[in-house]
Order: C-alpha cells, then sequence, then structure tokens
C-alpha cells in the first residue's frame, strides 16, 4: 500500500512530472548522441564508459525480448537504459554533493581536526598530489569514514527477503517477500555497536584510526554504501574523488565557524534534499601561502 500512494503521489505531483520530463530529454539526447558515433568509437567507448557500455546493450526488438521468459531474454529495454542512466546521475551526483557539504560543515566547527587533516597534508605543500600520495593520508581517511559513519549519504536501503527467516533476538517471523529497512543512519549512532570512550553521537575520526580495534568499535555498523552484492558498485569512486576533493581544499583554504545561527548543520528535511546540512554557514580563509 505504501508503495502505491507513493506512486499515485508522484503521478499526481506536476513538478515531479516536469522535472522527470526535463532529465529523460537529456537522456535520450545521450543515447541518440551514442548512436551517431561511428561503429568502430562506440566499441572503443564501451570499454571506458559505463552509459556507452549501456547504450550497447539496448535491444534490438523490445517486442520480441518482450515476449521471452526473463532468463531467455537479453539486452536491456530503452526503459531499463534510462532507469540506469537515471540511477548513476542521482546516485553519483547527490551522494557526493552531501559527502562535501558535511565535511566542510564539520571540520569548520571542528578545527583541531582540521588542522591534523592539515598537518598530515604539509609535507606536500600546494603540489599535486598522485594517487599513491593520497592513498598515503591515513588520516584523512579517518575523518572520512566519520564522516560517512556520522552523516551517511543515504538514511537506509531496502531488501526484499528470497526466504522466510526469524529474527534472532526478538523471533519476530519474517516472510518471503517482505521489504526489510536497514537503517544506515541508525546503525552508525546506535550504543551497543558504539561503545567506545566517545559518544557515537560526537565527531570524531580518532574512532578509526587504530585498524582491528574492534572491542569498542564494530566497524561493520558503518555501511554508508550497503552491503552485500547490492551495495553501492560506485563506492570506490564516490571515496576516491571525495578524498581527492577534500585533500585538494584542505591544501588552499581554511573553513571557520560562521556561528550556531547559520552553521547549526541539522538535516535539510524540507521536501529538498534531505541528506544535506539545512543550515551551513562558514567563513574561507585562503591560505598565506596560495596565492594563485
Amino acid at each position: 500500500m505504501p508503495t502505491l500512494i507513493g506512486r499515485l503521489y508522484l503521478l499526481l505531483n506536476l513538478k515531479y512530472r516536469r522535472s522527470r520530463d526535463l532529465i529523460n530529454q537529456h537522456l535520450h539526447h545521450m543515447i541518440e548522441q551514442e548512436f551517431q558515433e561511428a561503429p568502430m568509437m562506440r566499441a572503443e567507448r564501451k570499454k571506458i564508459s559505463l552509459i556507452a557500455s549501456l547504450i550497447a546493450s539496448l535491444q534490438q526488438d523490445e517486442k520480441l525480448e518482450a515476449s521471452k521468459t526473463e532468463e531467455d531474454k537479453k539486452g536491456l529495454s530503452r526503459a531499463e537504459v534510462l532507469d540506469e542512466m537515471l540511477a548513476f546521475l542521482m546516485a553519483g551526483y547527490s551522494t557526493t554533493t552531501a559527502a562535501l557539504t558535511w565535511f566542510i560543515h564539520l571540520v569548520s566547527v571542528h578545527p583541531e581536526v582540521q588542522n591534523k587533516i592539515k598537518k598530515e597534508l604539509a609535507q606536500y605543500n600546494m603540489q599535486s598530489l598522485s594517487v599513491e600520495q593520497l592513498d598515503s593520508f591515513s588520516y584523512l581517511d579517518c575523518v572520512l569514514r566519520e564522516v560517512f559513519r556520522f552523516v551517511p549519504p543515504a538514511f537506509g536501503t531496502l531488501r526484499t527477503l528470497t526466504v522466510d527467516d526469524r529474527l534472532p533476538s526478538t523471533g519476530a517471523e519474517l516472510r518471503k517477500g517482505d521489504l526489510v529497512f536497514i537503517a544506515i543512519h541508525n546503525m552508525g549512532r546506535d550504543r551497543r555497536y558504539w561503545s567506545g570512550p566517545v559518544d557515537p553521537d560526537q565527531f570524531y575520526p580518532e574512532r578509526f584510526l587504530v585498524e582491528g580495534n574492534d572491542i569498542n568499535n564494530n566497524k561493520a555498523a558503518s555501511i554508508p554504501f550497503g552491503g552485500g552484492h547490492r551495495q553501492c558498485i560506485g563506492q570506490d569512486l564516490a571515496r576516491f574523488e571525495v578524498k581527492a576533493i577534500c585533500a585538494r581544499l584542505m591544501q588552499r583554504v581554511t573553513f571557520g565557524d560562521g556561528g550556531p545561527e547559520v552553521n547549526s548543520g541539522e538535516y535539510a528535511g524540507d521536501g529538498g534534499d534531505a541528506t544535506i546540512p539545512k543550515r551551513m554557514g562558514v567563513t574561507i580563509t585562503f591560505d598565506s601561502d596560495y596565492s594563485t
């Protein structure tokens, strides 16, 4: 019933329909652009472009494929390709944007964390950073892991049960086909899994500093990109690009706290992107040795 109500709401929501139509126009345009490439070029692009690879899988005869069983179907329909492209667009944009925004907010209200990041980066001054150098920044890794635990890019995810099951702690019966909501945000704040000296409701990157320290911190409870076979396929890219951008920012600027009235954080939850801060007002100071 909730799913049906949600679909009806979107169907009757004019703003949503206009936005979806606009996005679909752009996605259709991307598909047509790909088809305009020479066959040899398309074959090469397929190796390096996920979008090109999806488009290459388009079914030649959708009606014929629709008449087949799921096991015998080949390729993807245009609607399926559009859905996949939309998923990549939303997941690749909103989650990274939210992570970067929260990073800026959190280092602005925790200057000691910001100073430690800058100290770790100091040996490279304003140099361009290689992949190997980025990999070496262990404290920045801890900060980003704490950002993803403290304010994950999604509040939770859904999984459909494939078999009947029973929860061992409560005995609650679960049936095949039931939808189970995995509360990623709640798991990252649950004191049963984060019983260290610092409250899980506090931002504390050092909790990740010692690998294998699972006595106080159950790191498996922090799954910002999901887990199992259906975990986010773009998580490695997301982590890498966020780390690269944050490192570059910390090489060049210092973020200051704009005060509680404008920089209190909090989730938006106002019909917009609920995973970004509702109030983020920071000062930006260019570091003295950055002059270009």
